[in-house]
């Protein structure tokens, strides 16, 4: 861990209720809001800040990552419904069956892809 994140002075992590010593490391890195007041209060040098809005930064770039490919899963998971659903519109009767049977396959796929994707946007 970096020596910008080197307690100057005795602190509590308030996410986690962790005390901090002088001389210890803040480890993990404390969030933008919270560098901010640690820095005020003289616990953490002013490097620390950089370092927390870096971590947020690459923390929001993640998230946005797992959203778009949520995303992209469940607009795939709603093409393969259309696609089956055309399939079983336009199957003989006698293949009305396995179409059937691709069509649910579908809709359930897409469904948890909906389900994900909705998780990820509380």
């Amino acid at each position: 861990m970096s020596k910008d994140l080197i307690v100057l002075a005795e602190c509590v992590d308030k996410r986690n209720g962790r005390r901090f010593q002088r001389g210890e490391t803040f480890d993990p890195v404390p969030t933008v809001e919270q560098a901010k007041r640690l820095i005020r209060a003289g616990c953490l040098p002013e490097q620390a800040y950089y370092l927390a809005r870096e971590a947020e930064e690459d923390e929001n770039g993640r998230q946005d990552s797992e959203l778009d490919l949520a995303l992209k899963a469940a607009q795939g998971a709603d093409q393969a419904v259309a696609e089956a659903q055309a399939t079983f519109d336009a199957a003989a009767d006698d293949a009305k069956a396995a179409a059937k049977t691709a069509l649910d396959e579908a809709k359930a796929t897409a469904k948890a892809a909906q389900a994900a994707l909705k998780k990820l946007t509380k």
